[in-house]
């Protein structure tokens, strides 16, 4: 099974106004501050990633400051695992703008990402650099599975090369489109 060694940053640009962004392995070398947590916290619990990711899990209870400090847990241990690989995407003034991660196991690799909402720009480029990483790591495809109604998630993965593999998915209860990634 292909591995990810950590650290990794990588720059990406904003297409809409051309400023860098990064693309950080979220493993146990990066710290966590109390920005970060709340930034996590504040993208989580936007509709659109809520709807999608927490509701259900969370019996539609808030994302919490505790669920964003678990979440550093989660990956700090996919990573020492080498079985997910989360990272954290920072605008050019270092705040948390989205996350990105890579669930690895022997049937295949799932990606899975979120962003905030009020920046636009940057997540198809995140994307199209995770797909790098990934290459360069030895995953040979990568899959995603998108809200057939979230139509800028569509569009994301089709920018950034993923074909709709016409299967449909139940992803916490809800159906989903399966898209897929040669690399």
């Amino acid at each position: 099974m292909p591995v990810i060694v950590a650290p990794v940053r990588e720059k990406i640009k904003n297409h809409l106004t051309g400023t860098d962004f990064s693309l950080e392995s979220f493993d146990d070398l990066q710290e966590v501050s109390a920005e970060d947590i709340k930034a996590i916290v504040e993208i989580c619990n936007q509709p659109e990633v809520y709807d999608w990711l927490f509701k259900e899990r969370l019996e539609g209870s808030l994302y919490s400051e505790n669920d964003a400090r678990q979440f550093k847990v989660f990956a700090n241990e996919g990573w020492a695992k080498a079985e997910k690989f989360v990272f954290l995407i920072r605008d050019n003034s270092g705040k948390v703008s989205g996350a990105l991660d890579i669930k690895a196991n022997t049937n295949g690799a799932e990606i899975g990402y979120w962003a905030d909402k009020t920046k636009r720009g940057f997540m198809t480029n995140a994307v199209a650099k995770l797909c790098e990483v990934a290459s360069r790591a030895g995953f040979r495809n990568l899959t995603a599975v998108a809200d057939p109604k979230n139509f800028r998630s569509i569009y994301l993965l089709e920018r950034a090369g993923f074909k709709n593999s016409g299967a449909s998915l139940l992803r916490n209860g809800e159906p989903g489109l399966q898209f897929i990634k040669q690399l």
